[in-house]
């Protein structure tokens, strides 16, 4: 696959991850009435998209030819974050409302780490 392809898989997968975590959140805040917002297509939505994702990421490596540098390190700890972030929606209620912020955060951090690639 080109490295566009890559990309465009890697891109994908994020967009799925976030789009399902804002799902959970807003499930999880309104309750059971949320009529629309189905559990497990948002559940099975977040998986994938980590599967794309990670695919992705790593199709870009290998095609770039590039090492486990820190940045990719960093990125691998925010996708395992990403991952079990479901578990924290579902058990840390006092958190719920800090990861509307905190998960924009996290997403441009690791965007940061990508373009730049500071370490």
């Amino acid at each position: 696959m080109s490295i566009a392809a890559y990309k465009v898989l890697h891109l994908l997968g994020v967009m799925m991850i976030f789009f399902a975590l804002g799902a959970q959140l807003l499930r999880a805040q309104i309750g059971e009435a949320a009529q629309g917002v189905s559990k497990a297509a948002a559940g099975a939505l977040h998986g994938v998209g980590l599967i794309l994702a990670l695919v992705g990421g790593f199709g870009l490596l290998a095609k770039l030819g590039t090492g486990f540098e820190g940045w990719v390190w960093a990125k691998l700890a925010i996708w395992i974050f990403l991952g079990a972030a479901t578990a924290v929606i579902k058990r840390a209620v006092g958190l719920r409302a800090a990861l509307w912020f905190a998960l924009p955060a996290i997403g441009l951090v690791a965007a940061w780490l990508a373009l730049y690639k500071p370490f």
